[in-house]
């Protein structure tokens, strides 16, 4: 019997319906063969054990922050059901034709919260490098999307993957294997002063959230203050995790990440999407067969407890690879990519 996705969360007394995804091409995101956590406390919370190699800091001047952005995060406003509703399952995915072009890659969506902003990376000829971050945008959310256009101050002549744009469309979050940082994939941050301004600034690494090994950031919750990031370990598997992170304030430094070792397994578990109030999580795992990425949710009773649910989205799932998933803030619209049609594209369902 294969439980419905749509109730994987409700066995909670409240609980928010929200949404979920890294990179293919030189380096295709997760891609990649991370073994079991390592035994032992490490102090962390339940569940969870630290990314040694990322480093605490206490200057805020080398956070992430868009400076323009009051030290205050502003009050989130999650949509929540009550224990019970159901959703129901999401309809038939529909290719997003707008964005594609033919023989390229198109993948590692991120949408801004009012879903008229669309970034994500592709391999298609117009940028600087192999991977470059793309973007899309429109006048209402029910518009078909504008013409892509290669976001080339983010872009550079190597390789970018897992961009994450926060809820308000101000900070943008990539990956990059750019100079500059601690080696491999690295986080980078570029922000800009509003959303009518097409330029953002130039990337900075954000030192914190940074390893010798390769990191992706993915979208913030609602608040910008809780990021579930992954990470390459050097593991026996030298898979991609999902880990944790916080920050005070919007323009405080990032903690340490943490790993959600009840979400690990010893294949690919990342892409994760958390939920507004941080009780639902999206990602997508290869943990029923390797190297072939599905999408699940998994659900817990509280932000600082276990996710102790794991529910397969099956009417999304193919043969083929499912992964970065991002779920609108009401839980009725996902954006994910597969390579179902050959190519990784990216697709849109609604319920």
């Amino acid at each position: 019997m294969v439980l419905q996705s749509c109730r994987a969360l409700a066995i909670f007394t409240t609980v928010l319906v929200v949404g979920c995804g890294d990179g293919v091409g030189i380096l295709l995101g997760e891609v990649s063969l991370l073994g079991p956590p390592p035994a032992g406390d490490t102090g962390a919370p339940a569940g969870m054990s630290p990314i040694a190699d990322a480093e605490a800091s206490t200057d805020e001047s080398n956070s992430d922050a868009n400076t323009s952005v009051a030290d205050t995060a502003p009050e989130a406003s999650p949509i929540a059901v009550d224990a019970g509703t159901d959703l129901g399952q999401f309809g038939a995915p529909v290719l997003i034709t707008e964005l594609v072009a033919s023989g390229f890659m198109a993948f590692k969506e991120t949408l801004t919260a009012d879903m008229l902003e669309i970034y994500f990376i592709s391999d298609r000829p117009g940028g600087p490098g192999n991977q470059d971050v793309w973007h899309a945008k429109r006048a209402r959310a029910s518009d078909p999307w504008g013409t892509p256009n290669c976001v080339l101050e983010v872009s550079s002549p190597l390789h970018e993957a897992g961009p994450a744009v926060s809820p308000d469309g101000l900070t943008l979050w990539i990956s990059s294997d750019r100079a500059g940082g601690k080696g491999g994939y690295d986080i980078w941050v570029s922000t800009r002063p509003n959303s009518v301004t097409p330029t953002w600034s130039t990337p900075r690494p954000v030192p914190e959230l940074n390893t010798a090994s390769d990191e992706f950031p993915r979208p913030p919750i609602q608040s910008g203050l809780t990021m579930p990031p992954s990470y390459r370990e050097k593991l026996p598997n030298n898979q991609f995790q999902t880990c944790i992170t916080s920050r005070s304030s919007v323009n405080a430094p990032w903690a340490p990440p943490t790993r959600l070792t009840e979400v690990d397994t010893s294949n690919i578990d990342t892409d994760g999407f958390l939920t507004d109030d941080q009780l639902g999580l999206y990602f997508s795992s290869d943990r029923v067969t390797l190297g072939d990425q599905d999408l699940y949710v998994a659900g817990r009773s509280g932000p600082q407890s276990a996710f102790i649910t794991f529910v397969p989205i099956a009417e999304l799932n193919t043969t083929h690879q499912e992964r970065d998933p991002w779920v609108s803030r009401d839980g009725r619209e996902i954006y994910f990519s597969s390579d179902r049609g050959g190519t990784l594209q990216i697709y849109h369902a609604t319920r």
